[in-house]
């Protein structure tokens, strides 16, 4: 860029500005007063820059050695969100872990009765139904299955399916007719009442046999049976009503 000047070598102006030419061959007026302002107001501007971006800087330091800018603002967002609220304490926690174990819980609960429901159902198909359909009782017994499985069904329960006969120590009762095997159903209900204490107001007048009691021919010839008083006492109440609904007697 040069100054345009005459034939006489003033230089050649434009409402009193100097007129310079650019290399394209462009004239432009060169008003020196504005460029002086222009270039004040830049100066200033270039001066308050840089007092931003020492200032910002300075802030930045602060946070030198962080490698993950947007997790660490989420952390600082979290805190700010955080400012003035009550962090929640065990208590707290613990409802939380209430609330999700509730339906596990109910769903146990639910699941825990239909099995002991299926269990009674079963109980009811392989045991009561044994005791109601026994050929043993209803021959040699006086007390009715109902009053019979109140004494001795707490002896029988299922186990893989099968019914399975205890003793009064809760040992398995084996057979004595097939050694080696589970005792069957009438077989371990002869064997549960023969030791029995008072087997004799179970079983039969044709049937009974053992101390403790007596046999006496009653109207028709029919046989009774009398018992002691402290006998009766300790029989079951199953037993006791077996025992007057035969006609037996106690002695006193």
């Amino acid at each position: 860029m040069k100054l345009k000047l005459d034939d006489k070598g003033n230089a050649v102006l434009k409402d009193g500005h100097p007129i310079y030419i650019h290399p394209d061959g462009t004239e432009v007026a060169f008003d020196a007063k504005e460029a002086h302002v222009k270039i004040g107001t830049l100066t200033q501007e270039n001066a308050a820059r840089r007092t931003e971006l020492k200032t910002a800087n300075e802030k930045l330091a602060a946070f030198s050695g962080i490698e993950d800018p947007a997790a660490a603002l989420r952390a600082m967002q979290f805190a700010a969100s955080m400012e003035g609220k009550k962090v929640m304490d065990d208590e707290g926690i613990q409802k939380i872990v209430a609330a999700a174990l509730k339906p596990i819980q109910e769903k146990l609960i639910a699941t825990e009765t239909t099995l002991q429901e299926k269990d009674g159902h079963i109980y009811k198909l392989e045991v009561s139904n044994r005791f109601q359909s026994s050929q043993f009782v209803k021959e040699k017994l006086i007390i009715p299955p109902d009053m019979l499985e109140a004494t001795f069904g707490k002896n029988f329960k299922i186990d893989g399916g099968k019914v399975v006969a205890t003793d009064a120590s809760g040992n398995p009762i084996y057979s004595k007719i097939k050694a080696g095997e589970p005792a069957g159903f009438d077989e371990a209900i002869q064997t549960l009442v023969d030791s029995h204490p008072m087997k004799d107001t179970i079983y039969r007048a044709s049937g009974a046999g053992g101390g403790g009691s007596q046999q006496s021919n009653g109207p028709g010839g029919q046989q009774t049976k009398t018992v002691k008083r402290s006998d009766y006492d300790q029989m079951d109440g199953a037993a006791q009503a077996a025992h007057c609904r035969s006609g037996g007697k106690i002695e006193d």
